[in-house]
């Protein structure tokens, strides 16, 4: 059985490494480097901001220069590199802001929205009504006069924007006063467009009046499997 998994991981690197040609952003390549690094002593370590476990001190080190350094790439004013993945960040988020009964709203799976925050996801696990965003499928985009009506009477204590099919800019500058407004946080879900946006090559969220920025840190982002949390 051994020898049939190391052959099975064998296969896998050539395959995926050598002769896949990856169109989808989520599973991104990471550099050697990287790779190296994680085959470290560290890369399966773990450690805690209460300091419990002893031995982590180089570790806590590292942690703070990555929250330094993605701060610095996203112009936030605190980031948190904890979460396990970008589905934590976004229970995260929901978690923190949000009661059950409570309205968020984000874009439909339907829409091209991430399942994982609608009624078979969060919503329904933290008991919160999910309500689509108002889309337009023939130019793929956020209906932004419709979505301010729809969040003026919902009043959704969160909006989520991001989607895992994302063509186009969400519109967080056009409707993020009328959120705050109506007493909503505002809260990006950047997974899919994550590297983008540190590249300056799509829309800054933080800029725009979104409370925080989460997602995937392995996507467009290519960095190792795990999750970001920013605001």
């Amino acid at each position: 059985m051994i020898d049939e998994i190391l052959s099975l991981v064998e296969k896998h690197e050539q395959w995926r490494g050598k002769e896949c040609l990856n169109l989808i952003p989520s599973e991104n390549v990471m550099s050697p480097a990287v790779r190296s690094l994680l085959a470290s002593e560290l890369g399966h370590r773990y450690t805690a901001r209460d300091r419990f476990y002893m031995g982590t001190r180089f570790m806590d080190e590292i942690e703070q220069c990555g929250e330094k350094l993605a701060k610095e790439v996203f112009g936030a004013e605190t980031a948190d590199l904890r979460p396990l993945s970008g589905h934590i960040a976004d229970m995260i988020f929901l978690a923190s802001f949000t009661k059950p009964g409570d309205v968020l709203m984000c874009v439909s799976p339907e829409d091209g929205g991430y399942p994982g925050l609608w009624d078979d996801g969060l919503a329904g696990l933290l008991g919160l009504k999910a309500v689509p965003f108002p889309f337009s499928r023939e130019n793929m985009k956020i209906d932004a006069e419709k979505a301010k009506e729809a969040i003026e009477r919902f009043k959704p204590k969160v909006l989520v924007f991001g989607a895992s099919l994302i063509l186009f800019p969400h519109p967080v500058r056009e409707l993020a006063e009328t959120a705050h407004e109506c007493g909503a946080i505002v809260g990006f879900d950047g997974s899919h467009v994550l590297g983008l946006i540190a590249g300056k090559h799509f829309q800054d969220p933080l800029r725009e009046g979104a409370n925080a920025l989460f997602g995937s840190a392995h996507k467009s982002f290519f960095g190792p499997q795990g999750g970001i949390f920013l605001a």
